[in-house]
């Protein structure tokens, strides 16, 4: 059976999140005085925003790969990195990651096959 609810929320949580992320970087970079004068913050900035990047990213290839790898690994990987980016994001990133967290919570679900003794397969 295929897993096309998780691989859609997930998908549509990695790339709200990606652009999210692209906005954030493109207010550092045209507007840097928005964060502070001090460059230290601002690199600090630029690395918080990397690390939003790479985790969206890393979110966008799992939901990729939901129907080949084990649901609970899945499951697990995807509500840690939603936490994770709510968490470090201070809740700019509160639609994705809740949208993560949703698809990693919808993987524990188990698939059943449906069997039916009248259909005839060819």
């Amino acid at each position: 059976m295929k897993r096309t609810a998780e691989l859609v929320i997930g998908l549509i949580g990695g790339i709200l999140g990606l652009f999210i992320t692209g906005f954030l970087f493109l207010m550092l970079i045209f507007d840097p005085y928005i964060y502070s004068n001090d460059a230290d913050t601002q690199f600090g900035v630029l690395i918080l925003i990397f690390v939003y990047f790479i985790m969206q990213s890393a979110s966008i290839v799992l939901s990729c790969f939901v129907n080949r790898i084990n649901n609970v690994v899945y499951g697990i990987t995807m509500i840690v990195i939603g936490t994770i980016l709510l968490i470090l994001s201070m809740f700019v990133m509160f639609i994705p990651s809740l949208l993560q967290i949703i698809s990693g919570c919808v993987a524990f679900r188990t698939l059943r096959n449906k069997e039916n003794s009248n259909d005839i397969q060819y």
